[in-house]
């Protein structure tokens, strides 16, 4: 066994797993699988569904015409453009089918 899994196993070994609680989602399913930056908005969103939410100002995004360019092929790339917007699922709201 390599020292990383040692060190690894060592430590989790007995340890209840943290589940992640999802906080925000898709409101058919409450999922969300993908993630983009457009200006300094980050976008969330649900292929299956085929929709995007605004998940929140991202501070540590910029703006400028530089990065511009990669955010339109991060969104082209992802197939935003024919995907809808809607307002996203929250934790501790029930399904809105």
């Amino acid at each position: 066994m390599k020292p990383f899994d040692q060190i690894r196993n060592s430590q989790t070994e007995g340890e209840p797993q943290l589940k992640f609680e999802r906080l925000e989602g898709c409101p058919q399913c409450h999922e969300s699988d993908l993630s983009t930056i457009v200006g300094r908005q980050s976008i969330s969103g649900c292929t299956a569904h085929r929709c995007y939410w605004f998940a929140g100002l991202n501070p540590f995004s910029t703006p400028f015409a530089d990065v511009e360019a990669d955010q339109r092929k991060n969104w082209a790339a992802l197939g935003l453009e024919t995907f809808h917007q809607v307002q996203p699922w929250y934790l501790g709201q029930t399904a809105t089918a």
